[in-house]
């Protein structure tokens, strides 16, 4: 009886991950992912109109996403075995205070990829950007750090941290970020890159 409820359980876990990445548009040979869709939406994001970029995968404009779920982002970050969120970010997620961007970059990079010491999210981080006097992305729920990939530290040594970077930078909009930030200064002409400060973690984060 025990071995069955463990399986549905673990079923239960593997299901919203295998939803995260048909919607993501499929997996190409070799694994690498195809360019990220939209899982759900909030009601500001599916109010755009249908001319808004769509999904390369799907085909899908950004307006004919369904709506999320009250929490359902939440809860397949919080529970997700390859996202290991830091204790203050983990208590952010389970507050319902970050954009559900974040959460789907979140699930989109640990298909292919262990996330470890993820966060700061809202707390623990600086209202503003160090040394200026610009409120951080940070601060309104709309990005996160994340140190250690596969194992190892952020740093110029970790491939799959430069792998995780590149993949960010496939997605399609709405979860294509405004700003990345990482050890490699990476070519796109959408998204701001750099690598100032940012040698030991990756930064992911939206503007609006």
């Amino acid at each position: 009886m025990l071995g069955k409820l463990a399986a549905g359980i673990g079923l239960v876990v593997v299901v919203p991950v295998v939803l995260i990445a048909a919607a993501a548009g499929g997996i190409r040979a070799g694994g690498a992912p195809a360019s990220a869709g939209v899982v759900c939406a909030s009601e500001s994001e599916r109010s755009l109109p249908p001319t808004a970029p769509p999904d390369q995968g799907t085909g899908r404009t950004q307006s004919s996403a369904r709506p999320c779920q009250a929490g359902e982002l939440e809860a397949m970050v919080l529970s997700h075995p390859r996202i290991g969120l830091r204790p203050e970010a983990r208590g952010d997620v389970a507050a319902g205070l970050i954009d559900p961007r974040v959460l789907q970059v979140l699930l989109f990079l640990a298909e292919r990829h262990d996330l470890n010491s993820v966060g700061p999210l809202i707390t623990a981080h600086s209202y503003y950007i160090a040394g200026t006097n610009v409120p951080s992305n940070h601060a309104f729920g709309r990005a996160v750090d994340i140190t250690v990939i596969d194992g190892m530290g952020v740093s110029v040594a970790n491939a799959d941290a430069r792998d995780a970077m590149e993949m960010v930078l496939t997605l399609a909009p709405p979860l294509l970020p405004d700003e990345l930030g990482g050890p490699w200064l990476l070519y796109s002409t959408s998204v701001d890159v750099f690598t100032r400060d940012h040698g030991d973690h990756l930064h992911v984060g939206w503007d609006r």
